[in-house]
């Protein structure tokens, strides 16, 4: 551990919390002390609770399968989509040699939700951007010069070197001080600790074959050889399977402490943990497995859906979008071109909805019908690209006079 990284965790444990003169430090460490139930809290450890899983691979998983894609903004308002601009292939398709864009913009996403910021280095040939390099968070440490510009520096084993803004992607999480995003993981500390100590306390009942502890009574007093001679005793009866019989001497009883299945599942406190984390992170719990209660978003796939996007996702696509514009596109071209995600996916109803809102956006002209074709992964038609609207609505005093005008 380096000394930065001993000085952060000491911060956060003596104040109990993050304070803002941490922050800095804090983004750059896995490991964030023990919580108040004792548990050693890590970025790893807390990957081993399904409910933190669930929500980093969910929130992960769902924007990096949105498509990115950039537009050019006319004078007269209207956009197009630029099929052609050098970033289009870089962000849609493939940020780097080795990665597609799902598996780079999983790994930002990822990085985010568990440690406040996702980096990545710019790959140029001469000033043209070519690719994207994503960095590991806990290895950056970001300050300002004595201009006030940002300062990025970078060390592990493969690189190592202090960068500028015009040479790192960076995208931040919830933020206090608008530099460095602030690690969900370091936050919930207590709520993950909790909970995998609850997790510890049910493998440990099971492991036990759900025998809880009990009491031995022999009736005499024993001595230190005699007392050792029963915990031998007892030891090799709890190593057995359970429901094995224990045969008792000379008027012993043993008398069991009753626990039920749900006592031993900690079914309650592990609920409750799960609900917590999802908090932590923003996500229905509803959307991780988590059933127990009915979700307040809807009932159909549709409203949840919207739901999720409106308050869970909306957030985050914004920022990535809006980091993307600030970083990689040019001063003078930022009013030019902009970046958006491709929600469509996720707003896609059931087919007899979708087919109902084709045919009011088809009938009032506000759609062609190549236009509809090619959200259905068809291809255009000859004479689609017109728009059309209904011609038998048409006033009464005109009935039976001959064509509408």
């Amino acid at each position: 551990m380096s000394v930065r990284e001993w000085i952060a965790l000491r911060l956060f444990n003596a104040a109990g919390k993050v304070t803002p003169g941490s922050l800095a430090e804090l983004s750059q460490v896995s490991s964030y002390g023990m919580s108040d139930s004792g548990k050693n809290v890590t970025i790893e450890t807390s990957l081993t609770l399904s409910a933190v899983w669930g929500c980093v691979r969910l929130l992960a998983e769902t924007i990096s399968t949105l498509p990115i894609q950039i537009y050019e903004r006319s004078s007269d308002g209207k956009r197009a989509l630029k099929y052609d601009h050098p970033l289009y292939l870089i962000l849609h398709d493939m940020p780097n040699a080795d990665m597609s864009a799902v598996d780079f913009w999983s790994v930002m996403q990822t990085s985010i939700e568990l440690q406040g910021n996702a980096f990545a280095l710019k790959l140029r040939a001469g000033k043209d951007i070519i690719g994207l390099d994503p960095l590991k968070s806990e290895k950056m440490k970001v300050t300002r010069d004595k201009s006030g510009a940002l300062v990025y520096d970078y060390k592990d084993k493969f690189r190592e070197g202090k960068f500028s803004q015009d040479d790192i992607l960076h995208v931040r999480g919830f933020s206090l001080d608008g530099v460095n995003g602030m690690s969900t993981i370091a936050y919930a500390k207590s709520t993950i600790g909790l909970a995998l100590s609850a997790d510890g306390v049910a493998n440990d009942t099971f492991r036990n074959g759900l025998r809880p502890a009990g009491i031995l009574q022999t009736g005499k007093l024993l001595n230190t050889e005699q007392r050792q001679a029963y915990a031998d005793r007892l030891d090799e009866w709890k190593s057995k399977k359970a429901g094995s019989i224990m045969v008792m001497e000379l008027g012993e009883t043993l008398s069991d402490i009753k626990l039920t299945p749900e006592d031993a599942q900690v079914l309650a406190s592990r609920g409750f943990s799960v609900e917590d984390v999802c908090r932590w992170f923003g996500v229905p719990p509803f959307m991780i497995g988590h059933t127990q209660k009915a979700t307040s978003w809807g009932t159909g796939l549709e409203q949840q859906n919207i739901g999720f996007l409106t308050y869970t996702l909306a957030p985050r696509l914004s920022r990535i979008a809006q980091a993307i514009g600030r970083c990689l596109i040019p001063v003078e071209d930022r009013q030019r071109y902009f970046v958006e995600f491709n929600i469509d996916g996720l707003l896609r109803a059931d087919s007899a909805a979708r087919s109902g809102f084709y045919s009011q956006m088809l009938q009032n002209g506000v759609v062609t019908s190549n236009e509809v074709r090619g959200k259905e992964n068809l291809p255009p038609l000859p004479g689609g690209d017109s728009l059309r609207v209904q011609s038998n609505m048409i006033p009464l005093d005109q009935i039976g006079k001959g064509a509408t005008p």
